[in-house]
């Protein structure tokens, strides 16, 4: 590694080096993702990201940020063509080796939303909205439940119920069961955060 570029972008450039020697028949064969001319295109919540040689670009043309490159990398380091296996939903603390990130999780990602949608029902929806959000089939009992496309075969299901004269706001964030075999642990905490911090922006 090259000592005069900052460590972030050193892992950066490992996963990439990974990508771009990796054979992309897996990736050109599944229906979850595109490859053209040398050109990775897979989903990313509401946009496309775009994997070349030059490394990870957003669907705006800049360079996506280190967290997203750090999830997106990782999914196609694991990428299974016929996705993970199963239906419903799994929490973060069920994922397996989730305890040392439990607090982290809860802090960051639900509590997070919960404070930033406390009686704010406009931008609660607003911000929903912008990243694709939509009502799923399940049948939960919530103010608010909505389903996001976050990756190929990875969905996260954000589960709302606003303050009352009772009990503050409240918030889960559940993953698509099977997530743990489409990202590793820390992939998918460090994803929650992201996935909460455009909701709060």
């Amino acid at each position: 590694m090259n000592p005069k570029i900052p460590v972030f972008d050193q892992t950066l450039h490992v996963y990439h080096d990974k990508i771009m020697a990796m054979s992309w028949d897996p990736f050109a064969q599944s229906k979850l993702m595109k490859v053209v001319g040398g050109r990775l295109e897979l989903a990313w919540f509401n946009e496309i990201l775009t994997l070349a040689e030059q490394g990870l670009v957003s669907g705006d043309g800049s360079a996506a940020p280190f967290e997203t490159g750090v999830v997106v990398y990782n999914y196609l380091l694991r990428f299974q063509a016929d996705g993970p296996k199963g239906d419903g939903w799994i929490s973060f603390r069920d994922i397996r080796d989730s305890g040392p990130l439990a607090v982290y999780f809860a802090d960051n990602v639900e509590k997070k939303i919960a404070e930033c949608f406390s009686l704010q029902r406009s931008r609660t929806l607003s911000a929903c909205n912008a990243l694709g959000g939509y009502k799923p089939d399940d049948d939960l009992s919530c103010d608010m439940i909505l389903a996001f496309d976050v990756l190929p075969s990875l969905r996260l299901l954000l589960l709302f119920n606003d303050s009352d004269d009772v009990f503050p706001a409240s918030c889960k964030v559940l993953f698509s069961r099977g997530a743990d075999a489409v990202l590793d642990t820390e992939s998918l905490a460090i994803l929650a955060v992201i996935f909460a911090n455009r909701l709060c922006a």
